[in-house]
């Protein structure tokens, strides 16, 4: 006995059915793949630019060395002064 179902107004066999459900399964575990791959190189990708600006000069060795705080430059007006 072949059961038949309704979908998009057309006759279908179980077998039928069976197939596009698992194609669906298919479909949904590849978009997730794709997006956890998508989110891990995001992540490399981020400490990367981590590793790659981080500072290592003789000033910031001391001052953790010394467990010191660096002061920030203002001025009378609250704005950081660089150089």
């Amino acid at each position: 006995m072949v059961q038949t179902y309704e979908r998009n107004e057309k006759q279908l066999t179980a077998k039928q059915l069976y197939e596009i459900q698992q194609a669906e399964l298919r479909h949904e575990r590849a978009l997730k793949r794709k997006r956890r791959e998508e989110r891990i190189a995001r992540a490399k990708r981020a400490e990367c630019e981590l590793a790659k600006h981080r500072v290592s000069g003789k000033y910031f060795k001391n001052l953790v060395q010394n467990n010191l705080m660096v002061k920030i430059k203002t001025d009378q007006y609250g704005n950081v002064q660089r150089g």
